[in-house]
This record gives C-alpha cells, sequence and structure tokens, in this order.
C-alpha cells in the first residue's frame, strides 16, 4: 500500500512534499522533497535531509552535499562541494580534514606471512614480527 503524499507548490513556484496532512514533515521516497524554481533540490525523508544514491542537497550553482539522516555524511569522497571547487568530508556529521578521511576510509590489506616474505624476497623462516 502506497503512503498518502501531501504536495505544497508555494506561490514562488517551489514545490514541497509532506507525508502528514498538516505539511510539517517533509518526506518523499522517489525524488527530492523539496524542489526550488532554479533547479535546486533537496531530499528529505521523515523530516531529514537524506539520500543514499547521491547527494541529498543540490543547488543550481553546482552545490552538492551528501546527508544520511541528517547528517552530513559521504564515505566515497567529500560530504560537501561548493560550485568553486572547495571540498569539505564529513563522516556521521563529524568534519575531517582530507587526510583524517583518506585515514579512515583506506581499505585494509590484509597479508599473510608469505605475501610479506616475498614482498621482500626472503625465505619466509627468517621473517620475524615485532611487536
Amino acid at each position: 500500500m502506497q503512503q498518502e503524499q501531501y504536495i505544497h507548490i508555494d506561490t514562488d513556484n517551489y514545490k514541497s512534499y509532506y507525508k502528514d496532512r498538516a505539511m510539517t514533515i517533509l518526506h518523499r521516497l522517489d525524488g527530492p522533497a523539496f524542489e526550488y524554481i532554479d533547479d535546486g533540490k533537496v531530499w528529505w525523508v521523515d523530516g531529514k535531509r537524506h539520500r543514499l544514491d547521491g547527494p541529498a542537497v543540490e543547488y543550481a550553482d553546482g552545490y552538492k552535499a551528501w546527508y544520511v539522516d541528517d547528517k552530513r555524511h559521504r564515505l566515497d569522497g567529500p560530504a560537501i562541494e561548493w560550485a568553486d571547487g572547495s571540498k569539505a568530508w564529513y563522516v556521521d556529521g563529524e568534519e575531517l580534514t582530507e587526510k583524517q578521511f583518506n585515514a579512515l576510509t583506506a581499505p585494509t590489506v590484509e597479508l599473510t606471512l608469505e605475501d610479506v616474505a616475498a614482498k621482500f624476497g626472503v625465505d619466509v623462516n627468517k621473517v620475524k614480527i615485532k611487536k
């Protein structure tokens, strides 16, 4: 069963989608819940900026921001991209430097003792791990 949706079109021609008749909770699952006349868009779910498959905020000037449950969040790049090329990194609402972000999201590499020995061209029996 599909949930009822309430749509408001303002006199300035922006459109907003709500999940409640009182029109207090912005909500839309199949697109942005707020659309500006200049093509800006904001995705809202249950009254929170939220989108998993792209930026939750997109403005016509090129500004983009990624949100999950109303927190700035992105694991595959900067969570904010400004039109001038500036960027900011956030994970679970916490701002990070690019270096901190890269350290946090860098893949873990698992190696066997044999892999390490082969990398350095030594016999595996000659490899010691220091603590």
